[in-house]
């Protein structure tokens, strides 16, 4: 982080607190993120942000800050402009469903099928869901989104260990 840290400073003294560099600007942001200096990255891809607003590279950069720094309010809002611009985001309803903090949610449950949807492979969306299912009584549906994915990683523990309570059933 050091280094990083290093060449953020380096970058903002060649470059100018004030650079209209759309690749300085995002080059700085990413050192300060790697650094762990999330308020000074923040600043350098909002700039970045204000130069090129819908680039959808700057706006996961941003949200991931927004969702490290604790506004989760934040992140879901540029998850969502994100969903806007990308309606086939899979890593965008990811993200917005792992924002949610009730395990079962509407809108969790929502992101979670979309998420789904996009890619039926997907690990940890399957298990999430999954898991939703099992506490919801809809077996089915667990066992229905569950066997592809186990079809694609029959080695999985995560997969396996929501499978087991089906098994029980």
């Amino acid at each position: 982080t050091q280094k990083y840290g290093e060449a953020a400073d380096y970058l903002r003294i060649t470059y100018g607190e004030n650079s209209k560099d759309l690749k300085a600007l995002t080059q700085i942001g990413y050192c300060y993120m790697m650094a762990g200096k999330t308020a000074d990255a923040e600043k350098f891809y909002t700039s970045a942000n204000q130069l090129q607003p819908q680039n959808l590279s700057i706006l996961f950069s941003l949200a991931s800050i927004a969702a490290k720094r604790g506004n989760n309010n934040k992140a879901e809002g540029i998850y969502e402009e994100i969903i806007k611009i990308d309606s086939n985001s899979f890593s965008a309803y990811k993200q917005l469903a792992n924002l949610q903090t009730d395990l079962i949610s509407v809108k969790k449950i929502k992101y979670l099928k979309k998420a789904n949807k996009l890619n039926a492979l997907d690990a940890d969306v399957v298990f999430d869901l999954a898991e939703i299912f099992l506490k919801s009584n809809f077996n089915s549906m667990a066992s229905n989104i569950l066997e592809p994915a186990l079809k694609a990683d029959s080695t999985n523990i995560q997969l396996l260990k929501i499978k087991l309570p089906l098994c029980l059933v």
